[in-house]
C-alpha cells in the first residue's frame, strides 16, 4: 500500500475513534485518522479498512520479498494470511465506494442481488438445451465446479457440448448480430461483477462461456462480412478485444470479395 505513516500512532489513533468515553472524543479521533490517511488518497469513509492494512502490515512477519521489493506472502503464516485478508477488504470497499452509483444501477435494473446472479432466460434456454451434457460437481473439502460433457470451464469444450450450446439458441447470421449476442453476454458478466465488487471470477454459466467463445471466433474469423459496415464491425471489436482476437486475415479475405463483386458490376 502506498502509504507512509507512523503505523503505531495511527493505531493508537484509532483505539480512541472506536473506544473513546464520548462521542466528541471518538469523533476527534476519527478525523485525526482520516487525516493521516488522506495523503495517499483514501477518503474518510475507508478510514477503518486502512487501519486494518496498516495494522496487519505492522503484525506480520518478514518473508521473502520479490525482486522488486514486493513482499511474497505465505497462506502457512498466519499473519501472513490475516495482511492478505485485510488487503482484500480494503480493495472490496474501495471498489464499492468509487462505484456506489454503478452497484445500484444494477440492482435497481435486477430488483435484487440474487436475481443478479440466477440464471438469466438465455442461460436457462442453454441448460435446459445441453440436458445431461451439464454437471455440477461438488467437492468433498467444500465447493463445486460446472462440467460440460465432462470438461470443466478451465478445459477446451467437446464438439458434442459446442454443437448443444448452439443448437439450444438461435445462432447468429451475420457480423452485427453476432456482436449483438457477444455483447449481451458481456453485459451480463460486468453486472454481476460489479455487484461483486470486481472480484473478476467466472459469472457466466458454463453453457454460457462456450457459446460467447463460440461467438467470438464468429465475429473474428467465420462469418462473412457482406458490406463494408462489416468490415469495420468486425475490425473494432478486434481492436476493442486488446490483442484476444486477430481479424487481419478475415479483413484481407472480406476487403478481396467485396472487391470482386464490386467488379462483377463495374
Amino acid at each position: 500500500m502506498n502509504l507512509t505513516v507512523d503505523a503505531e500512532k495511527l493505531g493508537k489513533i484509532w483505539a480512541v475513534a472506536e473506544r473513546g468515553a464520548t462521542e466528541g472524543e471518538r469523533q476527534a479521533a476519527f478525523e485525526r485518522a482520516a487525516a493521516m490517511i488522506a495523503p495517499a488518497g483514501y477518503p474518510p469513509e475507508l478510514t477503518k479498512w486502512v487501519v486494518a492494512v496498516v495494522e496487519a502490515e505492522r503484525a506480520a512477519t518478514p518473508g521473502h520479498s520479490t525482486f522488486l521489493g514486493a513482499r511474497l506472502l505465505s497462506l502457512s503464516d498466519p499473519t501472513h494470511v490475516a495482511l492478505s485478508n485485510a488487503q482484500e477488504n480494503l480493495r472490496r470497499e474501495k471498489y464499492r465506494f468509487e462505484n456506489a452509483d454503478r452497484i445500484a444501477a444494477v440492482l435497481s435494473r435486477y430488483g435484487s442481488e440474487e436475481a443478479v446472479f440466477a440464471l438469466s432466460a438465455d442461460e436457462q434456454a442453454l441448460r435446459s438445451g445441453v440436458g445431461k451434457l451439464y454437471r455440477r460437481v461438488e467437492f468433498k473439502r467444500g465447493g463445486w465446479t460446472e462440467r460440460l460433457d465432462g470438461k470443466d470451464s478451465h478445459q477446451p469444450p467437446t464438439d458434442r457440448a459446442k454443437k448443444a450450446v448452439m443448437r439450444a439458441l438461435t445462432a447468429p447470421q451475420n457480423i452485427p448480430e453476432a456482436i449483438a449476442e457477444y455483447e449481451r453476454w458481456d453485459r451480463l458478466w460486468d453486472d454481476r461483477n460489479v455487484v461483486s465488487l470486481n472480484e473478476q471470477a467466472e459469472f457466466l454459466s458454463i453453457e454460457a462461456d462456450v457459446r460467447r467463445s463460440i461467438i467470438a471466433t464468429m465475429i473474428e474469423k467465420e462469418l462473412t462480412a457482406r458490406s463494408l459496415s462489416d468490415v469495420l464491425a468486425r475490425l473494432r471489436f478486434c481492436e476493442e478485444s486488446e490483442g484476444l482476437y486477430e481479424c487481419t486475415a478475415a479483413v484481407v479475405r472480406d476487403l478481396t470479395q467485396l472487391r470482386e463483386r464490386i467488379q462483377q458490376f463495374a
